[in-house]
């Protein structure tokens, strides 16, 4: 697609093969797949060309990597059916129901997912960005220093309601086609400039990646006779995932994509008919109790409230909308991975419940016990269980943010040591009492390479003094930031390391760097 450098690079990283020795191989013959390249597009072009990829009949998988923001894009905190956007695009998946992958984003972790583009809506599915350690050493010149390392820029969920998002995991940062023209700097170190080639980036690669080994699904399940409609194509992709360890649940979703043994999971499938839930969990966030249902989410999801070492009890309603009036045993199962490699690892979530029984309609309550260590943020997934297949056929998302108190037993100061991975992320969360009129943030680093600090407010979006740089470049030594007249509540200090080495023929090890703040 020459002159459209996204658009291309989107496109071949649907259609490629046999990426580092990946399962997804062939072609998909009888798939209709349809990439939405929203960059450089209004949002009026945007919201059309979905409704039009939505209501053609031919097209099974619809992939969005876009830029631009649908109308009615607004805070984070406000429900689906409070943006225009929101209503729109869930409008079209309620009619046509259809495959829709959705890139999660770029912001980091401090960038919230809201219904906007589309990321956060139930019925989508939310991609974000993994990079394989073969693609880091070859395409960016260095060996990563943990074993798995999702892109740093991709974004962290729960979606602003609690939802679990993102639910999958793409690749990104591998060989892709590229515009003939000039050499692009984006090409390997290892195998320098290609025409026609580059290397991939964002999750705007990582969504038709995903998108692809879907449509390899559908067209089998074609070519063999058997029900491929997107609920069951969902359960078999979620059910089969690859969680990892060292990878926080809400950075990861159920995890990277097993293509042949999703394959396995959707034959199963043939004959029985996927359930539908509603889930109604506790949520408690600096604007919750504006939303349309106050305080109520799609997945527990608390960022107030917590102190270190401190615990609880919840619970969480889920409603099952489908299938037979008789009950229907569910087994339930926990999900969870620490955002570390060289710490012990003490699951924070548990329940009493082994398994849950389901009649329909029926709001049953689960309860969930929440035990939190250091301050950090702890999340993870859990998964009913269907015991007549053995797959997954709902799961809720558990979401703790545990801050740093600032009062006056400890002076309103405090002190947390981090190790920033690379490439990775190191959070710091800070409870900020009311009336505070200055806050001042000292962080201290020696020998990083390539970092930024991101910053986000209770209201999940960036103070007013860093509106105009996202991304704060860390300097060796001592670094100081001033935010006057802060809100109160949980702010969230995200600092990233993007370590690389273009033009390295040979990769370098990377090392994890301490930082103080």
């Amino acid at each position: 697609m020459r002159g459209s450098h996204h658009a291309t690079m989107t496109a071949s990283t649907a259609a490629g093969t046999h990426f580092l020795g990946g399962g997804a191989e062939g072609v998909a013959p009888g798939a209709g797949l349809v990439v939405n390249n929203s960059c450089g597009m209004g949002a009026a072009q945007d919201v059309r060309a979905l409704a039009m990829a939505f209501r053609d009949p031919r097209i099974d998988v619809i992939t969005t990597s876009g830029c631009a923001e649908p109308p009615g894009g607004a805070r984070w905190s406000l429900s689906v059916d409070q943006t225009v956007g929101g209503q729109l695009l869930q409008r079209l998946e309620t009619r046509y129901p259809k495959l829709y992958f959705n890139a999660v984003g770029n912001g980091g972790a401090t960038e919230r997912l809201t219904t906007a583009h589309g990321q956060a809506l139930p019925d989508s599915i939310a991609i974000g960005g993994y990079v394989p350690a073969e693609a880091w050493k070859a395409n960016l010149g260095v060996i990563p220093t943990r074993t798995q390392t999702l892109a740093p820029y991709s974004k962290f969920g729960p979606s602003s309601d609690g939802a679990l998002k993102p639910e999958l995991l793409g690749l990104t940062e591998i060989l892709s086609a590229g515009d003939v023209g000039p050499e692009s700097s984006e090409n390997s170190p290892v195998f320098g400039p290609l025409p026609g080639y580059l290397i991939s980036g964002g999750t705007s690669a990582a969504a038709p990646n995903a998108a692809g080994h879907a449509a390899l699904l559908i067209s089998a399940a074609k070519q063999s006779g058997i029900p491929h409609d997107s609920a069951r194509v969902r359960m078999a992709l979620f059910s089969t995932a690859k969680f990892l360890d060292g990878v926080e649940a809400r950075q990861q979703g159920h995890g990277l994509i097993q293509v042949s043994k999703a394959w396995e999971a959707l034959r199963k499938l043939s004959d029985f008919v996927p359930p539908t839930f509603k889930t109604y969990a506790p949520l408690r966030t600096k604007r919750s109790g504006e939303r349309s249902a106050p305080n109520v989410g799609q997945g527990l999801y608390e960022t107030e409230g917590w102190a270190p070492g401190t615990s609880g009890t919840r619970e969480i309603v889920v409603v099952r909308t489908s299938g037979p009036r008789s009950p229907s045993k569910y087994q339930l199962r926990w999900h969870e991975s620490a955002n570390t490699s060289d710490e012990a690892f003490a699951p924070a979530f548990s329940s009493s419940y082994k398994e849950v029984s389901l009649a329909l309609n029926e709001a049953v309550k689960i309860p969930v016990a929440i035990q939190v260590g250091a301050s950090g943020s702890y999340s993870a997934i859990l998964d009913l269980v269907d015991p007549t297949v053995g797959l997954t056929v709902h799961s809720v998302m558990c979401t703790v943010i545990v801050a740093e108190p600032l009062s006056a037993r400890n002076r309103f100061m405090t002190t947390v040591t981090r190790r920033v991975p690379s490439p990775g992320n190191a959070f710091v969360f800070a409870d900020v009492p009311s009336g505070t009129s200055l806050l001042r943030v000292r962080l201290e680093q020696y020998g990083g390479k390539n970092l930024h600090l991101q910053v986000n407010t209770p209201e999940g979006i960036a103070p007013r003094e860093q509106e105009k740089a996202q991304w704060l470049p860390l300097s060796d030594g001592v670094n100081d930031y001033t935010f006057r007249k802060p809100l109160s509540g949980v702010w969230q200090f995200d600092v990233t390391q993007y370590e690389y080495a273009p033009g390295a023929v040979n990769a370098q090890p990377a090392r994890e760097v301490p930082i103080t703040v």
